[in-house]
């Protein structure tokens, strides 16, 4: 999606908003996805024996030391250093499909005044944050995040499942932080409407005040009354 589409439909959030209307955005992951950075750096680990693997073979193959013993056991070892870096890659390559998919699942949007978050491949999972219980929007990096240019987006309420479950792993720099202002946007605006609207809920119609006991009116009722029963 490009730079225009992503103000257009930042616009149209705000006009949503300023008009009164309940936000449903479903396009929040559109607007600022998951990063395939992240594919790889889940991946990395099952990939990394790989090559290196491939390297030990090579050295049975050339070197004259690694050569000899090769050779000593009949090409055994080679083998089994090439089968295993072939096991390995073909595991790392179902890693690297399992998290593209488990990219693909991951959703975040605005639904209904809550941040909800599902994500998941077979197991999938579901957790609903009312933008009013929301305390604080932060970020934060680990050092394989640091590597590959990635953050995370934490998300804090009252409750204690919000830190496990509330955050938003592998996004690129700039998305994190177009992300949490946004999202800081939105609460600016939850609060102000905050503000407003629990007077309009306590007193939805105007209070109906009795007269004054001691007012003009009272007293020629009462003179009326008294003439009446006389």
């Amino acid at each position: 999606m490009g730079r225009r589409q992503k103000v257009r439909s930042m616009k149209t959030l705000f006009k949503l908003q300023e008009n009164g209307h309940e936000i449903n955005d479903r396009a929040l992951v559109s607007l600022y996805p998951i990063s395939r950075r992240f594919v790889l750096k889940r991946a990395s680990l099952w990939l990394l024996p790989v090559p290196l693997l491939a390297v030990l073979y090579l050295l049975f193959k050339s070197q004259p030391s690694f050569a000899a013993l090769n050779a000593e056991s009949g090409g055994l070892i080679a083998r089994i250093v090439l089968y295993s870096a072939a096991g390995v890659a073909i595991l790392g390559m179902l890693k690297v499909l399992y998290e593209e998919l488990h990219r693909i699942c991951y959703y975040y949007g605005i639904d209904s005044g809550n941040f909800v978050v599902r994500k998941g491949v077979i197991l999938r999972q579901r957790g609903s944050f009312p933008l009013s219980r929301i305390t604080d929007i932060y970020l934060a990096r680990t050092y394989s995040d640091l590597l590959f240019n990635l953050c995370n987006l934490h998300i804090s309420t009252p409750t204690r499942e919000s830190s496990q479950f509330a955050h938003i792993s592998g996004l690129s720099r700039k998305s994190a932080f177009e992300l949490q202002n946004y999202l800081f946007s939105l609460l600016e605006a939850k609060e102000s409407e905050f503000k407003v609207r629990p007077v309009q809920r306590l007193h939805p119609h105007p209070l109906k005040v009795e007269p004054d006991t001691f007012t003009p009116q009272y007293d020629r009722r009462v003179e009326h009354r008294a003439m009446a029963n006389g």
